[in-house]
């Protein structure tokens, strides 16, 4: 078996936990030529959210952008993306996950990671980019959870040399940073 250790020094609880009570659950359909990931962003701030899970149900998409990891060749990290592979539509988006929260400066921001098959049936997956997920003719489908009053704020993480997601208990202003 296989052991990989992050560069910085471990954080000890790794595992971090807040609890939020039930969420409210809203279905989004996106609509032909919208963005994904802004679609999703914007459906969570219509409805007054700042944090929330994404599962994607499936749709279309036009042209997409993806990342896969691949071993960073500082070592300031254990990983880091590759190129982006770029797939031209029809593409099928069979599944995927996404976190809706906030960046360093307070800003909604969406990380999510998508299965998708392009149109030979090849599938593939990895992370999606906002601004590089076109929604195709058949539109795209998500559950979104909306888990106020706990967020994902992104914040630096000296173990992964990241800057990655990390809980509040709390509601955290828009523009108020994480």
């Amino acid at each position: 078996m296989r052991t990989m250790a992050q560069p910085g020094p471990v954080q000890e609880p790794r595992i971090l936990v807040e609890t939020a009570e039930a969420g409210r659950n809203l279905i989004v359909d996106l609509p032909a030529g919208s963005d994904l990931l802004n679609g999703l962003r914007d459906a969570v701030t219509a409805e007054g959210g700042v944090g929330a899970a994404v599962e994607l149900l499936g749709g279309s998409l036009d042209r997409v952008h993806y990342f896969t990891g691949r071993p960073d060749p500082t070592g300031r990290r254990l990983a880091t993306y590759g190129d982006p592979t770029p797939l031209v539509g029809p593409v099928a988006l069979l599944s995927g996950n996404a976190i809706v929260g906030l960046d360093a400066a307070g800003a909604p921001l969406v990380h999510a990671h998508a299965v998708m098959a392009d149109a030979e049936g090849r599938v593939h997956g990895g992370h999606l980019p906002p601004g590089e997920c076109r929604v195709g003719a058949e539109g795209a489908r998500a559950l979104v959870i909306l888990h106020d009053p706990v967020v994902f704020a992104v914040r630096e993480d000296p173990e992964t040399n990241y800057a990655i997601f990390h809980p509040r208990n709390g509601r955290i202003a828009q523009g108020a940073g994480a």
